[in-house]
């Protein structure tokens, strides 16, 4: 389900962040997709501010560096809103409607719950099945969010000359990962999106989103306290702590300590899952973003919620192009969990 699509052969997803700009190219080959390029290209502090593109041409910019680093020639890119900028709820319909006729019924639903008029709305939604209590009515999922918001990110695709054909939801990206990465079961698997900005938990149970949560708390406050020990720029730093240079007195007074606090958050987070009435017991834990990268992470998470952990590697699912510097984006791969998400997108959307 997306807020905007069509289908492409070759697709980019693209992954504005807090902290940088992030892009991964796919191309569907017989069974199994193959990488054409990634590349990370970092943004001024002011250019994303909770949630929101505020320097469109900065921005744009990031993503025509992004893409002349990693080679890239395909121009259909995918992005994604933030599922804090998104309404969704689920209604059941007769199954007597269908095509247009159900499209009009879900609009006059969606208009009863949604705070803004609808022709200032991007509205989708998705047939999930039967209704278990009446099989006569199909269970229907909406999702919306303000049209301003998906004009925003296909704007700034289109300045870095790309053509926007999906507009996703970030949570059905996190959704999609899962899928790839973790066998179906009965139990449920939650994923852990360590950013710059926020953390957020997505629980995911025979491969539907259930839940959704973000709170404040990213790698920009780990930087912030490097800062404090080292005279470099918040993009100097973070490369840094990609790139294994961080000096070991401060992996050891800052780093690990830091590691200590994001478990403690997690379980944070998976507490307040659980206190939302949810009966449904965490199988395991994947960790993605940035930050999952953190030294000792993924054990001192597993130790803290008492959850197996691991990180999250779809990567491992596809084939890589010739042209795919390997040890390079085994030290970018948390941080482009997401785009390659949205880049799996664009594919399914041509099957």
């Amino acid at each position: 389900m997306s807020l905007f699509g069509r289908s492409a052969k070759s697709v980019i997803g693209v992954d504005i962040g807090a902290s940088s700009v992030k892009v991964v190219a796919l191309t569907q080959h017989k069974e199994q997709p193959v990488l054409d390029g990634f590349a990370l290209v970092s943004l001024p502090s002011k250019a994303f501010i909770d949630g929101n593109i505020s320097q469109p041409d900065v921005i744009a910019e990031a993503i025509q560096r992004a893409l002349k680093i990693s080679g890239i020639k395909t121009k259909e890119a995918i992005a994604a809103v933030s599922a804090s900028d998104v309404i969704t709820k689920e209604i059941q319909i007769s199954d007597a409607f269908f095509g247009l006729e159900l499209e009009e019924q879900v609009r006059i639903e969606a208009d009863q719950f949604i705070p803004y008029p609808l022709d200032e709305v991007a509205l989708d939604f998705e047939i999930i099945g039967p209704a278990p209590t009446n099989p006569a009515f199909n269970r229907i999922n909406i999702v919306a969010c303000r049209r301003d918001d998906v004009d925003a990110i296909e704007d700034v695709l289109t300045l870095a000359g790309l053509k926007p054909e999906v507009v996703d939801v970030d949570t059905y990206v996190m959704e999609r990962i899962v899928n790839r990465v973790s066998a179906t079961d009965e139990s449920s698997v939650a994923i852990v999106d360590l950013g710059a900005a926020s953390l957020s938990l997505s629980v995911i149970k025979n491969g539907n989103l259930q839940y959704h949560r973000e709170q404040a708390f990213g790698g920009h406050d780990l930087i912030h306290q490097l800062q404090l020990h080292i005279d470099q720029s918040e993009q100097d730093i973070d490369q840094m702590l990609r790139d294994g240079s961080i000096a070991a007195e401060l992996l050891t007074s800052v780093v690990e300590p830091f590691a200590s606090t994001i478990a403690q958050q997690v379980s944070r987070a998976l507490q307040f899952y659980y206190s939302s009435g949810s009966q449904d017991h965490i199988g395991k834990i994947l960790l993605t973003g940035g930050l999952s990268g953190v030294s000792a992470l993924v054990q001192k998470v597993a130790d803290t919620t008492g959850t197996e952990s691991q990180l999250a590697d779809p990567f491992a699912f596809i084939s890589l192009g010739a042209s795919i510097n390997g040890e390079q984006l085994a030290t970018l791969k948390p941080s482009l969990t997401k785009s390659l998400g949205l880049a799996f997108r664009g594919l399914e959307a041509k099957q």
